[in-house]
């Protein structure tokens, strides 16, 4: 098991890159101010910090993925993405960012297929079919509840709610 001890306090988001078989794993760090996402490219041996994020943003990576040598991080204050290996990041959130449209900041999931970026959020969800450039919620989406998964086949978007009642659409 990997050791944290003085990195982080609580995990709360593992990802494996399939790719390169990197993991990352997101948390909030033992001094309880910030949060923090780590990689190991050695199965977890040891562990570097790609980000810290404090105040408004220090809440832990809900959703991590890596796509096309893009890093993906979603948290309750919005999702950021990285093309540098997470020496830079670019911020989409509600408050405070001019480009940015969703419903909620709290990001559930994150998927991205044939160019477009998904967001699964705590109320509902969004996209961009253009690197965030631009940002849509889907007009016919009535939904009130957590989209905590998604998946894509058939040129067919699937979402996965918390709640029995919505369930899978």
């Amino acid at each position: 098991y990997p050791n944290f001890t003085g990195v982080l306090q609580t995990t709360s988001s593992v990802f494996i890159d399939p790719d390169t078989g990197y993991f990352y794993v997101s948390g909030q760090h033992d001094n309880g101010t910030d949060s923090r996402l780590l990689r190991s490219v050695d199965g977890g041996a040891t562990w570097s910090t790609l980000a810290s994020f404090a105040g408004e943003d220090s809440g832990s990576a809900t959703a991590i993925k890596v796509i096309d040598g893009k890093i993906y991080l979603g948290n309750q204050a919005g999702l950021r993405i990285s093309a540098d290996g997470g020496a830079s990041w670019t911020r989409y959130c509600q408050t405070g960012c001019a480009n940015m449209v969703f419903a909620s900041n709290e990001v559930q999931d994150i998927l991205v297929e044939e160019g477009t970026i998904y967001v699964g959020l705590l109320n509902s969800m969004s996209y961009s079919p253009n690197n965030g450039a631009n940002w849509y919620t889907p007009a016919d989406l009535n939904n009130t509840n957590p989209i905590h998964r998604m998946s894509y086949g058939n040129n067919t978007l699937y979402a996965a709610q918390s709640m029995v009642v919505d369930g899978f659409w």
